[in-house]
């Protein structure tokens, strides 16, 4: 969604569990941007986007905010 821009509120830290490209069960604690990435990555996968991660409101002023402001001569 080009141009329009709202922050994710998400977690500092999480757990999670996966398997590897071994098929070996794993569990790790991502901290930080790793913890941000990795849930963005989540979301896409899940078919999930920001603006399903934002209120009405939020949502409605990035969207006016994002409109192109046309130069009258």
């Amino acid at each position: 969604l080009p141009g329009i821009y709202v922050k994710v509120k998400r977690p500092s830290a999480i757990q999670v569990s996966y398997q590897d490209s071994t098929g070996e069960h794993k569990t790790e604690i991502l901290e930080g941007m790793n913890a941000k990435c990795f849930l963005h990555e989540y979301d896409h996968l899940e078919g999930i986007t920001f603006k399903d991660r934002t209120g009405a409101v939020s949502w409605a002023m990035a969207v006016k905010k994002s409109k192109p402001k046309r130069k009258y001569k």
